[in-house]
């Protein structure tokens, strides 16, 4: 999915029917990998019916996620590390 500022109404948020439909879709998990606080694509997060949504812990919106997790970096890569170590780290009963 793309996005540009088209797509965007007067407050910044998505107005595509087909971002809509990505955000209803049910997903388990859901990653937001992007820094901006103030992206469109919190708005898709938002509405998202994911059951968990994780997010960079930089991130300010935490309302919007269920789980922030830290890196020790703030790069992309830092965290996609975080999020394995965190993952594979979950016990299940």
């Amino acid at each position: 999915y793309w996005i540009t500022n088209k797509d965007l109404n007067w407050y910044g948020y998505p107005m595509k029917k087909s971002l809509d439909s990505f955000a209803e879709k049910p997903f388990d998990v859901i990653f937001g990998i992007f820094d901006n606080s103030r992206s469109p694509l919190l708005a898709i997060f938002a509405k998202s019916n994911a059951e968990i949504r994780i997010g960079k812990c930089k991130n300010d919106q935490y309302g919007v996620f269920d789980i922030l997790i830290n890196a020790k970096e703030q790069t992309n890569k830092a965290f996609a590390n975080a999020v394995i170590e965190f993952l594979t780290n979950i016990r299940t009963k």
